[in-house]
């Protein structure tokens, strides 16, 4: 029964992630009009930075999860399946650059 409570607590992990970027990445509109531009940037990066930071913990946090169920179970074909969710999770969230520029330009293009 810990197995299959970890691996829903894994799976939920991977939707939060998604939420988590949502919220921090669109949640607040932010306009240039009170901001200076070099602010603005600031702003954005921060944001990118953020959300980018707390995604590759919660993708980290999958994997430690296996690590708790291999202490318990000793079964190391259990911890390899969250080992595999958590480096999918890693490869699907990890930061790209051309997901950034976009975000900057549609930031910049919505203020």
């Amino acid at each position: 029964i810990l197995k299959y409570t970890l691996l829903s607590l894994a799976v939920i992990d991977v939707y939060i992630i998604r939420f988590v970027n949502w919220s921090i990445l669109y949640k607040d509109k932010l306009t240039l009009s009170h901001l200076s531009k070099e602010d603005f940037y600031s702003k954005i990066l921060d944001k990118l930075f953020r959300s980018s930071l707390i995604s590759l913990a919660l993708s980290e946090k999958i994997v430690l999860l296996g690590i708790i169920l291999l202490f318990f179970n000793k079964h190391l074909s259990e911890f390899y399946l969250f080992l595999t969710l958590s480096l999918v999770a890693f490869w699907y969230y990890f930061p790209r650059k051309y997901q950034w520029e976009d975000y900057i330009k549609e930031q910049i293009k919505n203020s």
